[in-house]
């Protein structure tokens, strides 16, 4: 048995962003909403203290935006297993490389997975939640600019608890 937690997900004010790592990439306001105490506002998610694995749905309530007086439409990637990078806290910053697989391929870190269920509106993270690890991620959203998709680029922390002994 899974706790499932939901996350409401909205963003404006998207602009390129400047700062390392993710140069030329874009950036948002956001703020992460949840009934479920293990979330922040910034999405920082702390499962220390569960039990058991997690299954995080993130809901993007945000589908358009407006930048430099024109708008455009945002969702997670087609690709929705690319909704998440995820690399280790105090290793190198998550990139395209680091997106876990498809439930059912196996597991990036041996922790996670990307749900059945997930679409372009709502991306599922599924976490075993048992090696203690603290995790960076990056939530990623893409709009067309021009011909090319355009990552915006949302990066906070989720915390796995301490495996039994």
């Amino acid at each position: 048995m899974s706790k499932d937690i939901s996350i409401d997900v909205t963003i404006s004010n998207v602009r390129k962003r400047t700062g390392q790592p993710y140069t030329d990439q874009y950036e948002c306001d956001f703020h992460f909403a949840s009934s479920a105490s293990e979330v922040t506002g910034n999405g920082d998610i702390d499962l220390s203290c569960v039990t058991q694995d997690a299954k995080l749905a993130f809901n993007l309530k945000t589908t358009s935006f407006e930048m430099n007086n024109q708008t455009y439409q945002c969702a997670f990637p087609a690709s929705v297993n690319e909704a998440f990078w995820i690399a280790r806290q105090g290793g190198p910053p998550p990139g395209k490389g680091n997106a876990p697989p498809m439930a059912g391929g196996g597991k990036l870190g041996k922790q996670f997975a990307v749900g059945n269920g997930s679409n372009q509106t709502k991306a599922i993270l599924e976490d075993d939640n048992d090696d203690g690890n603290s995790w960076k991620y990056c939530l990623v959203m893409e709009f067309a600019l021009g011909k090319a998709p355009k990552d915006i680029i949302i990066d906070p922390v989720i915390i796995n608890r301490q495996p039994d002994l």
